[in-house]
């Protein structure tokens, strides 16, 4: 009998027991294949290859780009089916907050609060408070410190989702230093904002053609904005063309009017 009869009778494809819980095989060679696995798992990682397939893998990974793409694929895939069963997205138990079970809920409190107390150390001692690196941007009057990388990376999570465009972030801004509508120089993390030319809201996305950074002096904190001045909330909705029409208009009203 072949595998696609076996499937179709619900029995194991590697023996004829009953398949287990909608699997291809039953309990034994379910164990039986996790077993072996793992001790290749064990083989392959003496030999720094890829655990999954024996390849090369990537720098400071234990896997390959195709197997860790499709391991985070699978994962994905797991923790949404369990989302929608109502169960916990780690290990498929019942939850107490629609999310987690009762173990997993714990453990994320109690790794949310070493993380909470590792920044607050770091702040104290002046390091960057996501990488304990000495070269911190000074920024006055914020609560968070960063390294100039994790300023960037930030950045990169707010505007992409991800952090892996720090480094086009960070060329970006040298390549231009000064802001395009006020000439002042930019400081990042202390007088920088990044800005859209064309707004989101008109249609267009964060390609980084579509971005630069301008001038902001504005008091921000985890609240939001109190004031100053920021060229990036004054342009609001304009566009690059309709703003410095708008600087233009207002530069002939109040200063060539005042001069005559």
């Amino acid at each position: 009998m072949n595998k696609k009869l076996k499937k179709e009778k619900g029995i194991c494809v590697d023996c004829t027991e009953p398949a287990f819980n909608g699997h291809i095989r039953c309990a034994g060679c379910i164990m039986k294949d996790h077993a072996r696995f793992k001790k290749r798992q064990s083989e392959n990682k003496k030999n720094k290859v890829c655990v999954r397939c024996g390849k090369e893998p990537m720098p400071k990974k234990n896997m390959c780009e195709e197997c860790l793409q499709y391991s985070s694929n699978w994962c994905k895939e797991i923790r949404k089916k369990r989302k929608k069963e109502g169960l916990c997205s780690e290990c498929g138990e019942l939850t107490i907050d629609g999310k987690l079970c009762q173990i997993h809920y714990d453990k994320r409190i109690q790794v949310m609060q070493n993380c909470k107390q590792k920044r607050s150390i770091r702040r104290s001692n002046g390091l960057c408070e996501a990488c304990g690196n000495l070269d911190i941007i000074q920024r006055p009057n914020r609560e968070v410190v960063y390294c100039e990388a994790c300023y960037f990376k930030t950045m990169s999570r707010k505007h992409f989702k991800t952090s892996s465009q720090w480094k086009n972030l960070k060329e970006l801004f040298y390549k231009q230093p000064i802001c395009p509508y006020t000439g002042i120089k930019l400081q990042i993390g202390v007088n920088a904002s990044l800005d859209h030319k064309i707004p989101k809201s008109v249609g267009r996305s964060n390609n980084l053609e579509n971005l630069q950074f301008v001038y902001s002096n504005g008091d921000f904190d985890r609240n939001g904005f109190h004031g100053g001045f920021d060229v990036n909330i004054m342009k609001g909705t304009l566009t690059d063309e309709k703003f410095k029409e708008v600087i233009k208009t207002m530069y002939e009203n109040i200063y060539l009017t005042s001069n005559r």
